[in-house]
């Protein structure tokens, strides 16, 4: 029920997160071990160190972008009561980013996807008569399932407080039944640490490999003193390494020589294919495909158009859990509070417009292979029964064309004959003398 006593006397204050910079094999194991067992203090250290990767963040953000970026409103519903659905949507619709800042709702949809799990409070204010609300987005370190009672607990400065979603107060987004199973730091924490060891081999091996040996060869039957001198002016190169060879006088009488040893290998190339391996892993459990980056040449359009559909599902997807949400944790207990008569079954709907944007080419191209269907199916003989219904699919509006008319043929004209003739000019004298006659 919303809350309509005293609503701003909770507070929930967090404690500092924790930070920790470096992880082993051993301790990630750990953290994913507690995670599923409904403990979030390591994992939740573990998504913010994760941060600190070169693809990762990007990637988040532009799953989270694909929602918030769209446009947005609020939906009134149709039964029961339209008109008192619309008169919250037209209050709340305005000040809807003041309620729920972008900020936050962007960490919830972070925390959500890599962890599973997200948490946030109501901080209420105002008087009896119109209370405010803005969503805040705790660190989930501190929060944690237990297992034999199925509740969930908050450990904050005010002491373990039971977490219980939809009153008004706590706002927790997980997918269903252990949802936290779900969170990408499952999949992704151990290529995670295996890339970070793997830049950490590189530079190693760049600054070995960077910086060839240098042979320095001096003639076992050189003097002492001469030997000392020589490797003293090596010594002078400073910090370029250098390797004292005992060698043997050659053809021609040299006494001291200097060569360069450096590497001819391709080995490095291992580094980079892991790299991107990784990369390629993120990127799929991110945003559900690679093909944008794994398709070249050929075919490189269908594969994008596959990529992006693959986004738009996911943005969609997404946007109807955000919006589900937000509706009964959020928007009920606020409207309720403030509205007279506001159910759940009232209360409109968030809606984040994430259609996909129509493609002119490939509408094109379909409303193309869809006549062509017609055509064969015509040809072979057929006739497309549902042609109506498969057109305004296919964005098409057609109209048959009546067939134009049978041209009006004249009647055969032909010559007259001779004899005809003769007895016409006979006629028409007979008719010219009959005047004459009767004068």
């Amino acid at each position: 029920m919303p809350p309509r006593k005293e609503p701003s006397a909770f507070r929930v204050t967090q404690w500092s997160p924790g930070i920790r910079p470096t992880w082993t094999v051993s301790e990630v194991r750990s953290a994913l071990r507690q995670h599923a067992d409904g403990d979030f203090s390591n994992s939740a250290l573990l998504v913010d160190s994760m941060g600190e990767d070169d693809a990762i963040p990007g990637y988040l953000d532009k799953r989270i972008d694909a929602v918030l970026s769209k446009d947005f409103e609020l939906c009134p519903v149709d039964e029961p009561n339209r008109q008192l659905s619309t008169r919250v949507a037209k209050k709340y619709e305005p000040i809807w980013y003041d309620i729920f800042p972008e900020t936050a709702l962007g960490a919830l949809m972070r925390w959500r996807r890599m962890l599973g799990v997200a948490i946030g409070v109501l901080d209420w204010e105002g008087s009896g008569s119109e209370w405010g609300a803005r969503l805040r987005v705790l660190h989930p370190q501190f929060l944690r399932y237990q297992q034999w009672d199925q509740k969930w607990i908050y450990s904050a400065q005010e002491g373990q407080l039971e977490v219980t979603p939809g009153d008004g107060r706590w706002v927790l987004f997980t997918d269903g039944d252990r949802g936290w199973m779900r969170g990408s730091v499952r999949s992704l924490a151990i290529n995670w640490l295996a890339k970070q060891q793997t830049i950490r081999d590189w530079n190693r091996y760049n600054e070995r490999h960077g910086l060839p040996l240098l042979l320095a060869k001096a003639p076992l039957v050189a003097e002492d003193p001469e030997r000392e001198q020589f490797w003293d002016d090596l010594q002078a190169l400073g910090s370029e390494t250098v390797v004292q060879l005992a060698t043997h006088l050659d053809k021609e009488g040299a006494a001291f020589d200097l060569d360069l040893l450096e590497a001819t290998s391709r080995s490095y190339d291992s580094f980079r294919l892991f790299l991107e391996r990784c990369d390629h892993r993120f990127l799929v459990s991110l945003l559900g495909s690679n093909l944008s980056t794994e398709v070249n040449g050929q075919g490189s359009r269908a594969a994008a158009d596959v990529h992006q559909d693959a986004e738009d599902s996911r943005a969609s997807a997404e946007a109807e859990e955000l919006s589900t949400e937000l509706r009964r944790q959020c928007l009920f207990p606020i409207a309720g509070a403030n509205v007279p008569g506001v159910s759940i079954e009232t209360t409109p709907w968030p809606k984040w417009h994430t259609e996909a944007e129509p493609n002119p080419i490939a509408e094109a191209a379909h409303q193309t292979a869809f006549l062509g269907v017609i055509t064969a199916a015509k040809t072979a003989g057929y006739e497309v029964e549902n042609i109506d219904e498969l057109s305004e699919r296919h964005g098409l509006k057609l109209k048959k064309i009546e067939p134009p008319p049978p041209p009006v043929v004249a009647p055969p004209t032909f010559p007259p004959d001779e004899d005809q003739e003769g007895e016409e000019e006979d006629e028409a004298d007979e008719t010219d003398d009959a005047p004459a006659a009767a004068e």
